[in-house]
């Protein structure tokens, strides 16, 4: 077997905005990390070493003015009539706006599976710095989905002004020494960053990271998000965690990461882990609803009905 080479982990001070808009596409070509990577018995095998735990924490501030629009949310691609079987597939879009919604889909008021919902970044309108926020849900309509005969489908665009943003970073580099390691942490007064726990001492490219991101205990809950160098995690590499309460009013959420080492995550021997959590209140909260109503004398087909309010 070759010489391995070893990583160290260090720290660094570079904060990069939390992005809560995921690219992606209806029903993408979803690669199965499990399946990809070099096996421990590859001879090129390379070897990270974790042994960190530094946080960043840096506030961050979005100035608003006059750009809340008039108007909801609007749903498009509904068709007049569907049955049983058909495949329902909608966009949503929201805006022009500052700063882009945040777009989550209802399918008789449960929220929908993230395997239905493919996030697109927002677009930018003629008019400067505004932004257009777009999603898109798409999925089977089967009998276990309805309720009563029928179906509703909402959209709820929710404006947030971000005034707390924290991150935690984990940096793979090249490196010949053992388990050195620095722990920065960087926090207004007050607060704290999340913390990520589960990293193992080494890695090997076509080894499993299995991490958790936990935020720290607050009043609200704060946003979750995983980067790997720098780009945001797809959602079927996550794994979501109901929120803990506390007996003192607080609370906390976490958040999961699992995928393969792979060797294009080494970006010139260099991989970055980074979970941010996002504290934000809530401006605004408009939605839109189709309502997928059954026929009396066919109760495999369906005819839609729209409307729009304020509020969930």
């Amino acid at each position: 077997m070759s010489k391995q080479s070893c990583c160290v982990v260090h720290t660094s001070p570079k904060h990069t905005p939390a992005s809560f808009i995921h690219d992606s596409v209806i029903f993408p070509d979803k690669v199965d990390p499990y399946q990809q990577g070099e096996g421990r018995n590859n001879k090129k095998m390379k070897r990270i070493q974790i042994a960190s735990n530094p946080t960043t924490l840096r506030p961050r501030t979005i100035k608003l003015g006059d750009l809340i629009p008039k108007d909801g949310p609007r749903i498009f691609g509904v068709q007049k009539t569907y049955r049983i079987g058909d495949l329902v597939n909608m966009t949503c879009l929201f805006g022009p706006s500052k700063p882009p919604a945040q777009i989550t889909w209802y399918i008789n008021g449960e929220e929908a599976p993230q395997s239905y919902v493919y996030h697109n970044h927002p677009s930018a309108d003629q008019e400067e710095d505004l932004l257009i926020s777009e999603s898109r849900l798409s999925f089977a309509l089967e009998p276990p989905r309805l309720w009563q005969g029928s179906l509703s489908v909402r959209c709820i665009a929710s404006l947030s002004q971000v005034h707390a943003t924290s991150s935690l970073e984990l940096i793979v580099g090249e490196g010949t020494s053992g388990a050195e390691f620095q722990r920065i942490l960087h926090v207004p007064p007050g607060q704290e960053g999340p913390v990520i726990t589960g990293g193992l001492p080494r890695y090997y490219v076509g080894d499993i990271v299995d991490v958790n991101c936990s935020s720290a205990r607050s009043l609200d809950l704060p946003q979750l998000e995983w980067h790997i160098n720098d780009e945001v995690v797809r959602p079927e590499f996550l794994t979501p965690y109901p929120p803990t309460h506390y007996p003192d009013g607080l609370s906390s959420t976490k958040l999961g990461l699992r995928f393969r080492v792979l060797p294009e995550h080494l970006r010139g021997d260099e991989m970055r882990l980074k979970c941010t959590a996002t504290l934000s209140y809530t401006i605004t909260r408009t939605s839109a609803e189709t309502l997928l109503l059954g026929d009396n004398h066919r109760s495999s087909s369906f005819h839609t009905s729209d409307r729009s309010g304020t509020g969930k």
